[in-house]
């Protein structure tokens, strides 16, 4: 079933649909989700907050082209996952302006491509809340 398909049925409510999109993305919402929070409970949580979501949603999906679905569903598991972290005061976090490096060297390009993406998501990880957000937001 292509994405328009799979959209189209999945707006009518149709639960076989449903249980697709859930198998094609939940892997890569989980991953979205772990991302924001290094608990791997609590991304599990957010993962099924974010479907519950977009089921409750799928109404306001406007396809827009292949590669739309995926889209909107990550947005919608990223607002989830903000919401949380600023109901539990994590994105409020700051560090006092003498802990903060003095200075900081832009990595090479040829350093990034080394890193294996699991060992980056490892290093995202155990960021703290606060800053992990902030990479989130802008990566």
């Amino acid at each position: 079933m292509d994405e328009f398909e799979l959209s189209e049925r999945c707006k009518q409510g149709d639960n076989r649909a449903r249980k697709e999109l859930y198998e094609r993305y939940g892997g890569r919402i989980l991953t979205i989700c772990m991302r924001y929070v290094s608990d791997r409970d609590t991304a599990q949580d957010l993962l099924h907050d974010g479907f519950l979501q977009i089921f409750n949603a799928f109404g306001k999906f406007t396809w827009r082209g292949e590669g739309s679905l995926r889209a909107w569903i990550e947005r919608v598991t990223t607002n989830v996952a903000l919401q949380y972290l600023r109901k539990n005061d994590v994105i409020k976090q700051s560090v006092p302006i003498d802990e903060a490096p003095e200075r900081y060297e832009e990595p090479q390009p040829s350093d990034m491509d080394t890193i294996p993406s699991k060992i980056l998501l490892q290093f995202i990880a155990e960021l703290p809340e606060g800053y992990r957000t902030v990479f989130n937001l802008y990566s």
